[in-house]
């Protein structure tokens, strides 16, 4: 399993995935469990997944009407009309 967090660190609440997955590295260890960090987007993070089957990311984003520190959950399905 992978677990992946997303963003820029230096653009405060956009680095939320890349500082959540340097807190849960540093507590829990186990070897069927891998975690990376990406400040990019698009192929390269599809290249970073290519070899799991399993891949939980974390991320922030804007969303109409969201509250900060809400938690989205999505699936394949919901990225079906995207362009990115």
């Amino acid at each position: 399993m992978l677990i992946l967090g997303i963003g820029n660190g230096i653009l405060s609440d956009d680095g939320i995935g890349i500082k959540l997955i340097e807190d849960l590295h540093a507590e829990f260890q186990h070897p069927s469990i891998h975690f990376k960090t990406a400040c990019t987007g698009g192929l390269e993070i599809v290249e970073m997944m290519q070899n799991y089957t399993e891949v939980l990311i974390f991320d922030a984003i804007k969303t109409p009407g969201g509250q900060p520190g809400s938690i989205c959950h999505f699936s394949v399905e919901d990225f079906k009309e995207t362009l990115h």
